[in-house]
């Protein structure tokens, strides 16, 4: 321990000082550790973290592959005069630091497997057996292979998602070059590129944050492949904006990174606007999101609008927000033709929320008694007054028959809102017959954290709130937790993320 703490190149514990010791340590026996299937070699950390506050690391000196002894992490704990300690009771949070790409990875994409009796969370003086730890970059768009001692193949163009890499840095060679040669890797590997179509989680900013961030985000993952980058000859990536959605005025808007996935506050990097793409400058990589200014971002982007027949055969219009800026509400016009100059605008205003998260809208049009093909058009209006059509949504209508048939439900788990949420959320769920339902709620580990026993209930929609809690009523910390409807013969899962 003190003579890995001597050695750290990345992580500090909060309560190291010049002969400081750590408090009733808990240790960590790791008898492996694993990033996407390589094991962590001498050089490389492995740190352990009460929340965002790091209370253990050590310097791996041996290869970590199961072949030799274990490494001992140790943990402070609370209860003495040091602080920076971990508190009791806290779910414990592994990280590894790779040396050759210096990369940091970290919880929630990290697996620890361990070895029985677990001990999942800090306690004084105790001790946890860890048979493995493993990191595996999420589902990547694409990845593109670089040989060991080669050139990067620049630029490097990552189509789903919308960017490529147009330089990676430079190595100094005194002999015989006595000079930088851009582009060259020592450690070949490939470099992943991830575009995820959902928000970050757990979004903080250092300095000053923008007022409105982008909707989705990017996950670069360099592997193995290790490459010098400072200021002078830095990491540069393009991020093609063509076709990405939030924005309509990239001028002011900048590219942020943080370091760890998931976890720490996004920081601005160096970001060129040169239309269509924004041109970052980096010195490493990690997690990337866009961010600007009010006047940067679309009153109101829509993921769908649709027109229906209801139950009780009114025509339901259903649209989707995703995000929603300076909005004042929405408008509904309808017509029998095809042309939006043709349309009646119908008596009704919208309120808008002005929520950055997705936010879902149902009117119902009750006044039609004529057969025939009808368009629908929604109106957002601006607070400035500008505004802006979307549509048309078209339906076939015929009037109400004598005989109605029953309402057919589509079996399954149907949203769940908010999402993400603090302290509650509501779970919304179908049932096309009478049975019996359970919500099992885990975590990422996999691990059973609450069950909800609904009990026989009949065919039909439902809701349920779940408060953020454990099975004991305990409130559960931030993160993705997974909610499974159980009919017993048939699952359906979703999502959902609690940020606090």
């Amino acid at each position: 321990g003190s003579v890995g703490l001597l050695m750290a190149n990345h992580f500090v514990p909060a309560w190291h000082q010049p002969y400081q010791s750590p408090w009733n340590a808990m240790n960590m026996v790791v008898r492996s550790a694993y990033v996407n299937g390589v094991p962590l070699m001498p050089g490389d950390e492995i740190a352990l973290y009460d929340g965002s506050t790091c209370v253990g690391m050590t310097v791996v000196d041996r290869v970590m592959d199961h072949t030799h002894i274990p490494l001992i992490v140790n943990a402070s704990t609370e209860g003495g005069d040091v602080p920076g300690s971990a508190r009791i009771g806290e779910f414990i949070i592994f990280k590894m630091w790779v040396q050759a790409t210096n990369t940091e990875y970290s919880y929630p994409d990290m697996s620890v497997y361990f070895d029985v009796p677990v001990a999942t969370h800090y306690e004084g003086l105790g001790t946890a057996f860890i048979d493995r730890i493993s990191y595996t970059t999420p589902s990547s768009d694409a990845s593109i292979p670089i040989a060991d001692n080669d050139y990067a193949p620049i630029p490097m163009t990552y189509e789903g998602a919308n960017l490529s890499i147009t330089a990676l840095g430079a190595r100094y060679y005194g002999v015989p070059f006595n000079t930088w040669v851009p582009n060259v890797v020592t450690t070949g590997g490939d470099i992943r590129v991830i575009y995820i179509p959902t928000p970050p989680i757990g979004v903080g900013f250092i300095g000053t944050a923008p007022a409105v961030y982008s909707q989705y985000h990017w996950y670069i993952d360099p592997g193995t492949v290790g490459f010098t980058a400072d200021e002078a000859h830095p990491v540069v990536f393009e991020i093609d904006t063509t076709g990405l959605t939030g924005f309509i005025d990239y001028t002011d808007v900048l590219v942020y990174k943080r370091s760890i996935h998931g976890t720490p506050s996004f920081e601005a990097c160096n970001t060129v606007w040169d239309p269509p793409y924004l041109r970052v400058s980096v010195t490493s990589f990690s997690e990337f999101v866009l961010g600007g200014p009010i006047s940067s971002t679309l009153p109101v982007e829509l993921s769908s609008f649709t027109a229906s027949i209801s139950t009780g055969n009114s025509v339901m219009l259903y649209w989707i927000s995703q995000s929603e800026t300076n909005l004042s509400g929405y408008r509904i016009f309808r017509s029998a033709q095809p042309e939006l100059e043709s349309a009646i605008m119908l008596d009704t205003f919208v309120d808008a929320t002005n929520s950055s998260q997705t936010q879902a809208y149902v009117f119902y049009d009750t006044e039609l008694e004529e057969a025939g093909t009808y368009y629908y058009w929604l109106q957002s209006l601006d607070l400035n007054g500008s505004n802006e059509y979307h549509g048309p949504a078209i339906l076939t209508y015929s009037p109400l028959e004598p005989h109605t048939p029953p309402v057919v439900y589509e079996q399954g788990l149907n949203s769940i809102y908010p999402n993400p949420f603090n302290p509650s959320t509501t779970i919304f769920y179908a049932l096309d017959t009478e049975q019996n339902v359970k919500l099992d709620i885990y975590n990422v580990r996999g691990q059973l954290v609450n069950r909800i026993d609904c009990g026989r209930q009949a065919a039909g929609a439902h809701r349920i709130e779940w408060n953020g809690t454990d099975q004991n009523g305990t409130g559960l910390g931030s993160g993705m937790y997974l909610i499974r409807l159980d009919l017993g013969l048939q699952q359906y899962t979703r999502k959902a993320v609690l940020s606090k």
